[in-house]
């Protein structure tokens, strides 16, 4: 019977199979932390903000006052947090299948949004201000030769689906998830949220709306290989874990931080 499935429809079955048996397990921890002003918090070194685990849809909209610090890879342009990451999927796809991973559409601006919105269906384009393309955390991808829906027929593009977590990106919208993104399946459509969470997110299968807002608890810390993560509400001060080697806070625009703190490694 498999034989008689082809392309994205065999994809996705062996897909669902293999969810049923992949998982990766966080676990609550007790750790040694600072309390520290947000302002302190941004003048130290190790310590670094940005909008990785930014949600954005039809419920937590862009804020007016959102700034995009844009790069660009083939004149296509992407924020700068997505930059190297990007990159660096790129090159392990040429250097796996000899294929160019391209951006078909990459960071839009609000005018530009609105035009995809008048020609295509809400449940495809997302009104302005509930797109992630604005943020330019978010981009449309295609293989050489297979394009949009066709991405997973080339073993290229079926890399970027199963393995692109490796390089902090999921893909945005799975399929059967429709009821809780709003939004058709789109395996093009490819949305970074950096290192563990993007390997968290495809172990268990997960949507970004479930990962961030219902997957931790407020105010705990977790451990997941040599992460720490901990989802906090906003306030005038946050708790920065001891002794690790680098933290990244991230605005969730849920009215909460996400803290991702890489452990000091033992020598």
């Amino acid at each position: 019977m498999l034989g008689l499935l082809k392309g994205d429809t065999l994809f996705r079955l062996t897909q669902k199979i293999g969810s049923w048996f992949r998982s990766a397990d966080v676990t609550a921890c007790e750790v040694d932390y600072t309390v520290l002003t947000l302002e302190d918090a941004k003048s130290r070194e190790t310590i670094r903000f940005d909008d990785s685990l930014s949600l954005i849809n039809r419920d937590y909209h862009l804020s007016d006052d959102d700034v995009v610090f844009l790069d660009y890879i083939d004149n296509a342009a992407m924020s700068h947090t997505i930059y190297e990451a990007y990159g660096q999927l790129v090159d392990a796809v040429q250097e796996k299948y000899g294929k160019k991973l391209c951006i078909r559409s990459g960071y839009r601006t609000a005018e530009e949004q609105q035009s995809i919105v008048q020609t295509y269906p809400s449940d495809i384009a997302a009104a302005v201000g509930t797109s992630e393309h604005q943020t330019g955390l978010s981009l449309d991808v295609y293989i050489e030769g297979s394009v949009g829906g066709k991405i997973n027929r080339s073993r290229a593009g079926r890399f970027v689906s199963t393995n692109g977590y490796e390089y902090g990106f999921i893909i945005r919208y799975p399929y059967g998830k429709k009821d809780i993104t709003g939004i058709t399946y789109e395996p093009w459509h490819i949305r970074y949220v950096g290192k563990p969470h993007a390997e968290i997110i495809y172990m268990n299968s997960l949507t970004l709306e479930e990962y961030i807002t219902s997957f931790y608890k407020a105010g705990i810390f977790y451990e997941y290989g040599e992460y720490l993560i901990s989802r906090q509400e906003k306030s005038e001060t946050i708790m920065i874990p001891s002794g690790c080697e680098s933290v990244l806070v991230s605005d969730d625009n849920t009215g909460y931080y996400f803290v991702t703190a890489k452990k000091e490694r033992k020598t």
